[in-house]
């Protein structure tokens, strides 16, 4: 790993280095408390999933989804 220099002060050094340890997407690697079922035509959200649509998805959740909670999500956009 290379790292630079970028100041020294009263004997301490900072260096900048790259991470060459990338953790990747938490929602792939730690337990999680739900599902993220999102569509969206410019961006990849959520967890994966094969529901189509999301009036798939409810058809499914009306027959399947006893004893869950279904929340919204919401995405702002910045300006």
């Amino acid at each position: 790993m290379d790292k630079e220099l970028i100041t020294e002060e009263q004997g301490f050094k900072l260096y900048v280095a790259q991470d060459d340890m990338s953790p990747g997407s938490p929602r792939e690697w730690d337990s999680n408390l739900g599902k993220m079922i999102c569509w969206h035509r410019n961006y990849d959200l959520g967890d994966k999933h094969s529901f189509r649509d999301n009036q798939e998805f409810m058809a499914w959740w009306k027959e399947e989804g006893k004893g869950g909670v279904l929340l919204p999500l919401a995405l702002l956009r910045y300006a």
